[in-house]
């Protein structure tokens, strides 16, 4: 695990006239256009076009199913709920149209970067690039840079936002990429042909490297 990382963290706008608005993250729906996608990822691999061979910039993206709360995040959402339903019975929303519920996170991400360079103006320009790389993403807040590990709970159309299999598209000369070659799975594999059906579990379609 790399040292000395930063850590980013969308936060809602401090703005007295946004406070009833929250730092909303997009997902692969707000992205498309007409039926195409239109990969917000390209942003995040043109940063290492600014990238000089004398430094580096590693990107760290997280995920977790589950985490562990402690007792001061059960505290929290304890009192966030509150002041949420004390702040509805106060309001009078008249005609105003409801709000939906939101799709359930089935995520947590935290993301991350190091920049590694002897030159303080490299180092600066490319945090005010990750900023910018990173603000399409969220609408009515901020992208703010924190010392501390920040998990993030998304769905997964906002997870494949942030990273995927790199495409054509993205490939970029300021990354550093590995051959392969493909081989067949291991002969003691199981698969539906081989093992029980009350023995085998299908998760999904997989390929590998």
């Amino acid at each position: 695990m790399a040292k000395n990382k930063t850590y980013i963290k969308f936060r809602k706008r401090s703005n007295i006239a946004d406070l009833r608005k929250t730092a909303t993250i997009a997902d692969k729906a707000d992205f498309t256009r007409d039926g195409t996608y239109m990969d917000p990822m390209n942003d995040i691999m043109s940063l290492y076009n600014t990238i000089d061979v004398k430094s580096n910039l590693d990107l760290y993206f997280t995920y977790v199913f589950k985490r562990r709360k402690n007792v001061f995040e059960y505290t929290r959402q304890f009192l966030q709920r509150v002041r949420s339903m004390k702040k509805k019975s106060d309001e009078d929303l008249g005609d105003e149209p409801k709000i939906t519920k939101s799709e359930k996170p089935n995520l947590e991400l935290s993301i991350g970067f190091k920049i590694t360079s002897k030159d303080p103006y490299m180092i600066e320009s490319t945090k005010v690039n990750i900023r910018s790389a990173f603000s399409p993403f969220i609408s009515n807040g901020k992208v703010r840079f924190r010392n501390r590990e920040k998990f993030m709970p998304m769905t997964y159309g906002q997870v494949v936002n942030f990273f995927h299999i790199p495409t054509v598209e993205n490939f970029y000369k300021g990354m550093e990429y590995c051959l392969y070659k493909k081989l067949p799975y291991p002969t003691n594999l199981p698969t539906v042909r081989n093992t029980k059906k009350e023995d085998l579990t299908i998760l999904g379609n997989t390929d590998y490297r």
